[in-house]
């Protein structure tokens, strides 16, 4: 992929197929304004365009926080034209993170407030540090969160989601995978390491099999079982006659590892 620099976020391959995202302004909490959510939706459609990309992993920088949500002392300052476009970027950065093709880790170390919550809700599996605090905190300052109440469905319940958005407490990392907000929580010194061991895992898959996967998961909860049975269906169809089943056939009868080629 391409080398491509950035003011707000960092970009990098950290090995060969796996990609990390850091939300890179500390000093603000890494809070989102206008160019970090450029730079994060840019990002994302580069991973979608290169077909070398396996597997991505979303963080922060700093010790304090993930991300604190939207960059507030900004969008004070701005003109009523420009805080509409503010939000209207927030919410193609989350949109820019759901869609992303491959499968998206978030590595949540500290807060991940409001936005940050969102953002995490985005990515397809998260893993927390124990010292990180959750929390849909817009009701505080008069707005409500923007789009989460859906998504959170997918991962619990109807009264976790109402106190959670109605009180706008904040949750520590234990209490969010207690409700179902998050998959595993680790010692913040081991986080990027289960991150990645999970993205390594993600990686090592056929490539194709692993995108339309989580296209039909995705799928699965946005229209009918009907709908998503068929494309189950056509897309396992499709796999069948790729080269990377053939050659994971073959790897399995031949009890080696497979050599994927996305194709």
């Amino acid at each position: 992929m391409a080398k491509t620099s950035f003011e707000d976020i960092l970009f990098v391959e950290v090995e060969p197929g796996i990609v990390c995202i850091t939300l890179n302004r500390p000093e603000v909490r890494n809070a989102v304004g206008l160019r970090m959510a450029a730079d994060v939706i840019e990002a994302a459609r580069l991973i979608n365009a290169s077909p070398d990309v396996r597997a991505v992993i979303l963080t922060g920088a700093g010790d304090q926080a993930f991300c604190a949500g939207a960059n507030l002392k900004e969008r004070k300052n701005l003109a009523p034209d420009q805080a509409w476009e503010l939000v209207r970027r927030l919410k193609a950065m989350t949109t820019a993170l759901e869609e992303i093709e491959v499968p998206v880790i978030a590595a949540i170390n500290g807060f991940a407030l409001a936005g940050g919550t969102h953002y995490a809700i985005a990515c397809d599996v998260r893993v927390a540090s124990e010292d990180a605090v959750f929390g849909l905190t817009e009701v505080k300052i008069g707005i409500i969160p923007g789009g989460p109440a859906v998504k959170l469905s997918r991962l619990m319940g109807k009264g976790k989601i109402n106190e959670m958005i109605l009180t706008g407490r904040r949750y520590s990392a234990g209490e969010a995978k207690e409700i179902g907000l998050v998959e595993h929580v680790v010692p913040r010194a081991a986080l990027m390491d289960s991150a990645l061991a999970i993205a390594r895992e993600i990686a090592a898959n056929a490539p194709l099999a692993v995108k339309t996967a989580k296209r039909l998961i995705r799928m699965s909860y946005d229209t009918n079982l009907t709908v998503a049975n068929e494309y189950q269906e056509v897309a396992r169809e499709v796999l069948e006659h790729t080269e990377d089943c053939r050659e994971g056939l073959s790897a399995f009868a031949e009890r080696r590892a497979p050599r994927f080629k996305g194709r």
